[in-house]
């Protein structure tokens, strides 16, 4: 009886895909609540970044990689961990310099 279905390299990039969403969602919801904030005590919202534009699609692509080209379970559970690790950089950089 086989117990998974896919390749292991894809519930590795499952799991990956789940904590990149939650980041997103988490930090997202916190930076949406610091311009609010910003707004309200009639500050100026400081402009994003290039870096902070660029950092989406990279990540993303840096997710999709592993399913393209094939690379052992352990280097594809980095290259996951590097691109969520990308994100929460990026936008807690921003969200440090909003507050």
């Amino acid at each position: 009886m086989r117990l998974y279905v896919f390749p292991p390299v894809f519930y590795i990039f499952l799991a990956g895909l789940v904590a990149y969403i939650l980041v997103l969602a988490i930090f997202l919801k916190k930076i949406s609540k610091a311009k609010k904030a910003l707004r309200n005590e009639g500050k100026e919202i400081p402009k994003a970044t290039s870096s902070y534009r660029t950092i989406f699609p990279a990540s993303i692509v840096l997710m999709i990689l592993p399913l393209l080209i094939p690379l052992g379970n352990l280097i594809t559970g980095t290259v996951v961990a590097c691109a969520v690790l990308g994100l929460y950089i990026s936008l807690h950089d921003r969200l440090s310099k909003l507050r």
